[in-house]
């Protein structure tokens, strides 16, 4: 997330944080805020994006990206070396080490997927049908040790529960059907594969019965999602009762535990 301008020789140039004294030339604007673009540095890539990049915050937070943002806005169990996304799963921000130690210690097994958020989360459904939406591409993995731990339970019956919707887009896409078109019989592994996945209310879950999930915004594909999940006006209650009560909303707000779906 940087700003841009255009130099006098009428190239687009980003401007980064200071800490890093070149520039990132931004060769091509595809639009949407996705560039390619041409570093000027000697220093290797996760350097220069460790110094240089912006946590990319959500448009309601109307503030500029500061660097305790580079750790709340981040998950414990955060792997790096996954790639790149523009937002935390912000259901994720709920569970701090000590959390997933207790989860362990009675016996819950605690596995992650990665699905690297792409810019297009953060955009507003503007169709008057929801269904013409223009979902955006994401990149998603599930490690084989990850694979193996839900094909046991679903096998064995155990409760699946999983945290955050890019996990249901990225488990969603990854489940095989059992052949009826609904319950999952089987979820592979895979390494960067793209997914389109839309899911709006008639879509039949392969695999999601219990979610955590943050308080989404309205009109966005995520809110969507859930109104998928557990039907349109059982949404709106659920909300409703967030307002009334106080609860605090979107990515850094409380979450919402929905089971047995």
């Amino acid at each position: 997330n940087a700003s841009n301008a255009s130099n006098a020789s009428g190239q687009q140039v980003i401007q980064c944080r200071q800490a890093v004294s070149k520039t990132i030339e931004a060769l091509k604007n595809f639009g949407g805020g996705n560039y390619e673009i041409l570093i000027k540095s000697k220093q290797d890539y996760d350097y220069i994006f460790g110094k240089c990049a912006l946590i990319p915050l959500p448009p309601y937070i109307k503030r500029a990206s500061e660097e305790a943002d580079d750790i709340y806005y981040q998950t414990v169990y955060a792997d790096g070396s996954a790639g790149f996304s523009v937002a935390a799963p912000t259901a994720g921000l709920h569970f701090d080490d000590k959390i997933i130690s207790r989860i362990k210690e009675k016996g819950g097994i605690f596995t992650a997927v990665s699905l690297n958020i792409g810019l297009g989360t953060f955009l507003p459904v503007r169709t008057a049908d929801i269904r013409e939406h223009n979902i955006h591409k994401e990149t998603y993995s599930v490690p084989e040790e990850t694979a193996n731990a839900i094909n046991n339970a679903l096998r064995t019956g155990n409760k699946l529960i999983l945290t955050g919707t890019s996990t249901v887009r990225c488990l969603e896409s990854s489940a095989r059907s059992d052949g009826s078109g609904g319950a999952c019989a089987e979820i592979f592994p895979c390494e960067n594969l793209d997914t389109s996945l839309y899911i709006y209310p008639g879509y039949k879950f392969k695999i999601t019965k219990n979610l955590i999930t943050n308080f989404h915004q309205p009109k966005s594909s995520l809110y969507i999602m859930i109104c998928a999940l557990i039907g349109i006006d059982k949404t709106k209650a659920i909300y409703e009762e967030a307002i009334n009560k106080g609860y605090s909303l979107f990515s850094y707000g409380d979450a919402m535990y929905l089971y047995n779906i």
